[in-house]
């Protein structure tokens, strides 16, 4: 429920109180006008209503908090004011022991009152921080490992009205949490990170220990375990566990690690494979085709010193873009290729396909 509906909630509770405790009073006083004070037993109408009055006035003190809860004393000194009143006009002092037990029960109510309003206030303070946390944080769980139990917050859960959601069984909640929703392939993984009975070894020496997992709803989340208290024999006896959403942050950080990855093992001005990495292409291609023969050809340009120091390095470095668009132009099945060096170039092809005809159409186009 949203602030705004319980707002309106409280304040027609409020009113509807009010209402129903006015109209009780208009009652008495038209009973006793009227004269028609029924006694049942030892006890009258109006001091049934009274009675009612009496209860309307608690449920208001010690139900609402700030407004409502001063309305409701209002009305509790107010009843008993009424029926001092009344024992003053009548000369009754038969009702005083009623009213003694509503000055004594005032009192009491009040101090009840004043408990809560305490306790509320520090619960307020703990919830804000609650809330703040869980602004970042998707879910967490309080787990204390020597009941345990569990208190959770997560995203849909009303920090202001209660207090989490509350369970025993932590392993179990955090497989039905946690572990159902992660990919398949990180499953094993996850559970080994959720695994209790070893996090107490697996903190030392760190103040949190997080891992990336992929759920199957929200993406990317980090998953966090925090220490909260060990017990006299350094065993970790409570401890916060936390789920964030990190998709795009990690989505970036795949994307730049891509991107790493790529420049390791590409040359820069041709975009063809580099030594390092052609190397690695050609050892995965025969281990992959054992059964089948393959030709190196390596190849450098004539002169090339000369074209870059004659024409320039902006000539030169056009001529081996060239050369690298007829490598790819010209790729066929299972060929691999690269720039070695400055003006050397290697392909790894198929023997049957590495044709007098297929050469000589590469060089009369480099021609």
């Amino acid at each position: 429920m949203s602030r705004g509906n319980r707002k309106s909630r409280t304040i027609i509770s409020i009113i509807i109180t009010v209402i129903i405790y006015c109209a009780l009073n208009v009652i008495t006083v038209m009973i006793n006008r009227l004269g028609i004070n029924f006694i049942m037993g030892t006890v009258s109408v109006s001091g049934i209503i009274v009675g009612i009055q009496i209860l309307l006035a608690i449920y208001m003190t010690l139900k609402h908090y700030k407004i409502g809860g001063l309305i409701g004393m209002v009305l509790l000194l107010f009843t008993m004011v009424n029926a001092i009143m009344a024992i003053i006009s009548t000369g009754n002092p038969a009702p005083l022991p009623g009213v003694l037990e509503l000055i004594v029960g005032f009192f009491a109510v009040t101090m009840i009152r004043f408990n809560k309003s305490r306790a509320e206030h520090l619960y307020n303070k703990d919830s804000l921080a609650i809330k703040s946390i869980s602004d970042i944080f998707m879910a967490m769980y309080f787990l204390d490992l020597k009941s345990d139990t569990y208190e959770e917050y997560n995203a849909v859960c009303d920090i202001e009205d209660a207090v989490g959601i509350k369970g025993k069984g932590i392993q179990d909640a955090l497989e039905r949490a946690i572990v159902t929703r992660v990919d398949d392939d990180m499953e094993e993984e996850t559970r080994q990170f959720l695994d209790l009975s070893s996090v107490t070894e697996r903190l030392q020496g760190s103040k949190m220990i997080s891992m990336d997992v992929k759920s199957q709803i929200y993406g990317w989340c980090r998953l966090g375990i925090i220490p909260v208290k060990y017990d006299d024999n350094q065993q970790l006896e409570r401890l916060l566990f936390s789920m964030q959403i990190v998709d795009k942050e990690k989505q970036k950080e795949l994307e730049f690690q891509n991107q790493l990855l790529y420049r390791s093992r590409h040359d820069e001005l041709t975009d063809l494979y580099n030594r390092k990495y052609f190397m690695e292409r050609v050892a995965e291609l025969l281990e992959q085709n054992s059964d089948v023969e393959y030709c190196m050809v390596c190849m450098d340009i004539k002169s090339f010193r000369l074209v870059n120091e004659v024409l320039g390095k902006e000539k030169a470095d056009q001529v081996l873009l060239t050369i690298a668009d007829l490598l790819r132009k010209y790729r066929v099945e299972d060929m691999v290729f690269a720039r070695l060096s400055a003006d050397r170039f290697a392909f790894c092809i198929r023997e049957n396909l590495l044709t007098r005809e297929y050469v000589q159409e590469i060089c009369n186009c480099v021609a």
